[in-house]
Formats: structure tokens, C-alpha cells, sequence
């Protein structure tokens, strides 16, 4: 009796152990998995296939694979919780991946909103240049389903989930005929688009058809969008440009760029020009307000008060990430090294020196992560930092991915 009772507790214990373990799994995947979908993702302004979370990163590999990365642990993941999956793209040999990790053609990364999982591209066998749609899907990445429409956009410049809109800038290079043909590959149109997520609705603002057209940057705010459009003057000829990349370009940008800051209304679909900036070198549009350079220096433009400020960080400041409450920026010195700075309640910090072969780029600031593009061993790579240790000039980086696979 004592014998059999001893197999019996030799199998009931394990089993409740294994049970056990399982529960807490689950539990602390959900729980995980939980977080990630509460918090807000947003994309890379230079790579628009990747977004960010305060603890998490998603990406698309090279076959279009979408990962998610942890950034606490580092650990790199196929955003897909199908068992036994082989995590197959989309090819000739498997037209329709089960996989939900699988995309095609993404014109955007795929990012985190409202505990869903959106996406801008084309999952159809269509060949449509100038047509993308936008997916909606649960957050594991099933169950998707086209819900709008963009027609006439080329490439997706940046998008922003706000409110209930998607918000993104595209800039257009090609015109095709009814056959879908391309006709001309010369052609510079640029402008925003808005999707209301509640009833599907597109709207598309001004197209901005000037020489070299772009959108260099988008803000939302309280149904408005703000943008930054840049392009050459009237005077500027396609002759001109060629001479000037031969000779001087950055003279010839200062001479001829013209910067000019919109606001579109989204109920009155509206958009009005709030201020030009001409005879300048740079400018980028930080939280709605343009940051600018010219002879003199570095000034800021507030697009609420319209008043403008010199700000004290040097004419030759490159980089600049974040707002006017805390602007990170770098400068190249004499002896061939990016300087890194912090500028904040009138105060400039240097942070750290990196040779300029070397030099690291701010990619994101979300909560206290501050995601950074830098080169370890010769390769770029995306890394995360803490913000407070950051601020004070402790580059403690964990590499989460290299950017260049070997």
C-alpha cells in the first residue's frame, strides 16, 4: 500500500508542478503581453518600418518577418504565438503565409494602437505603385482586414496614431497612366493624408507639387496636423541643381530652400500656411515647432505664441531629437569627434565624445528608454539606454539589433 502510494504521489506531484508552471506562464506572458499592448508605439523618423514602446520594439526583418524585441531582456522575437509555425514569408512557392508574423510590401511598420495591430501596405497580389491600404487586425496579428483606402501615395514618409486617426506624409516621384504604366519617374508631389478609424473616412490634403516637393515632418494636436513641407523656388531649374550638387549644394540649398509650416484642420479639412522660412540651412519640426538654421544660428519658431528664439547650442549643431524642455543635439570639434549634448531649462550639458566614424543617433525617446543608432565593431546597431543615465553622460547601451546582417 505505502509502495503504490508512493508511485501515486510520484505522479500527482509532478503533474501539479508542471501544471503550476504552466499557470505561471501564461499568467506572466499575458501579463507581459498585456503591458505592451497598453502603451503607445511610435515610429522611427528615419526608418519607417520600425516603432517604438517604452519597452518594446517592432520591426520587419528583410523577408518582411515582423518582430517585437523586449527591451528589458533584449530578447529578439517573431511576433507570432502560433506552435510549430515555420514563420514563411510571402513568395511565389507560399502565396498566402500562415503565419501571422508574415507581411508584404510594408510601406510602414506595423505598430500597436488601441489593442490592435495596424499596418500600411499591400497584403494582395495587386501591382498598385500608388495605391497602399491600411490593415487593421487583432494584436496577435490575426483576423486582418482591409479598412481603408490611399490612393495616389507613393512612399509613406511617416505616420501617427492619435486620438482616433492615422496620420502619415507621403511623397510621390512616379506618374502612371490608366494601365498602371509609369510614364514619367521625374514627377516631386507631396502632401498628408488622414484616416478616421471610427468610420474608415480618407482625407487627403493639399498636394504640393513644387520643385523637389517633401514632407520633412508631421505633428497632431487637438484635430489639427502640422507639417513641414520643403522645396525649391520658382527660379530653380533642374540645370541649376546639377551644377550646385558639382560645386557647392549647401550654398545653393541656403539660397533656394523654402521651408513652410501648415496646419490641416481635420473637420473643416482645411489647411492654411502658418509661416515660411527662407535663407536657411536646416529645419526640422520638433513637437510642432520648427527648429532652424541659419548664418547666425540655431533659432526656434513657437507655433503657438508665433514668436521665434535664438537657441544657445551653435550654428553647427546637427542631430537634434526632443522638444525645447529637453532638445539633445551634437557638434563635430576640432579634433574629428561628435560632441553629444543635452539643452534644457536654458542650460547646455555636454554628455559624451565619440569619434565622428563612430557617432550615435537618438532614434526614439519613449518613458525612460531612449532607443540610440550607433556602430559597435564596425557594425550599426539599435541599442537602448536608460534616459536618466543618459542625461548624465553614461553610455551604458544594451544592444537589442544589428541594423547590417553579416
Amino acid at each position: 500500500m505505502k509502495k503504490n502510494r508512493r508511485k501515486l504521489i510520484a505522479i500527482i506531484v509532478p503533474a501539479v508542478l508542471l501544471v503550476i508552471a504552466a499557470v505561471w506562464f501564461l499568467l506572466s506572458r499575458n501579463k507581459e503581453k498585456r503591458d505592451v499592448l497598453d502603451e503607445e508605439f511610435l515610429y522611427d523618423t528615419v526608418n519607417p518600418a520600425c516603432s517604438y514602446s517604452e519597452h518594446a520594439v517592432l520591426y520587419f526583418d528583410d523577408d518582411a518577418i515582423l518582430h517585437m524585441i523586449d527591451t528589458a531582456s533584449g530578447k529578439d522575437m517573431v511576433y507570432c504565438d502560433r506552435p510549430n509555425c515555420t514563420h514563411e514569408g510571402y513568395s511565389r512557392k507560399n502565396p498566402n503565409p500562415s503565419c501571422p508574423a508574415a507581411f508584404r510590401s510594408p510601406c510602414s511598420g506595423a505598430v500597436i494602437f488601441n489593442r490592435h495591430l495596424y499596418f500600411i501596405g499591400n497584403l494582395s497580389n495587386e501591382d498598385t505603385l500608388k495605391t497602399k491600404y491600411l490593415y487593421e487586425m487583432d494584436a496577435n496579428g490575426e483576423n486582418r482586414k482591409k479598412i481603408a483606402t490611399l490612393d495616389n501615395v507613393e512612399t509613406v514618409r511617416f505616420v501617427l496614431y492619435r486620438d482616433h486617426y492615422v496620420i502619415g506624409a507621403y511623397v510621390n516621384n512616379c506618374e502612371i497612366d490608366e494601365n498602371g504604366q509609369i510614364i514619367n519617374d521625374n514627377v516631386y508631389e507631396a502632401g498628408i493624408f488622414v484616416i478616421d478609424l471610427e468610420n474608415h473616412k480618407v482625407q487627403m490634403g493639399n498636394v504640393h507639387k513644387d520643385g523637389q516637393a517633401d514632407v520633412s515632418g508631421i505633428y497632431y494636436e487637438a484635430g489639427s496636423v502640422y507639417y513641414l513641407s520643403g522645396h525649391f523656388g520658382e527660379e530653380v531649374t533642374e540645370l541649376m541643381i546639377g551644377e550646385a550638387l558639382e560645386n557647392d549644394f549647401e550654398t545653393f540649398i541656403h539660397d533656394h530652400l523654402i521651408e513652410e509650416l501648415y496646419r490641416y484642420d481635420i473637420q473643416s479639412q482645411e489647411t492654411t500656411l502658418v509661416r515660411s522660412f527662407r535663407y536657411i540651412h536646416t529645419a526640422h519640426l520638433l513637437d510642432g515647432d520648427v527648429y532652424y538654421q541659419t548664418d547666425e544660428g540655431f533659432f526656434v519658431y513657437d507655433r503657438k505664441s508665433g514668436e521665434t528664439e535664438k537657441l544657445p547650442i551653435g550654428k553647427d549643431a546637427m542631430g537634434l531629437y526632443g522638444n525645447k524642455d529637453n532638445l539633445y543635439f551634437c557638434r563635430l570639434n576640432e579634433s574629428n569627434e561628435d560632441v553629444y549634448y543635452h539643452y534644457a531649462n536654458g542650460k547646455v550639458t555636454e554628455l559624451l565624445s565619440v569619434p565622428a566614424e563612430e557617432s550615435i543617433a537618438v532614434a526614439n525617446i519613449r518613458g525612460d528608454t531612449v532607443y540610440i543608432g550607433y556602430y559597435e565593431n564596425g557594425r550599426f546597431c539599435l541599442g537602448a539606454v536608460n534616459l536618466h543615465e543618459f542625461n548624465e553622460g553614461k553610455f551604458n547601451v544594451k544592444r537589442l539589433r544589428y541594423y547590417n546582417a553579416e
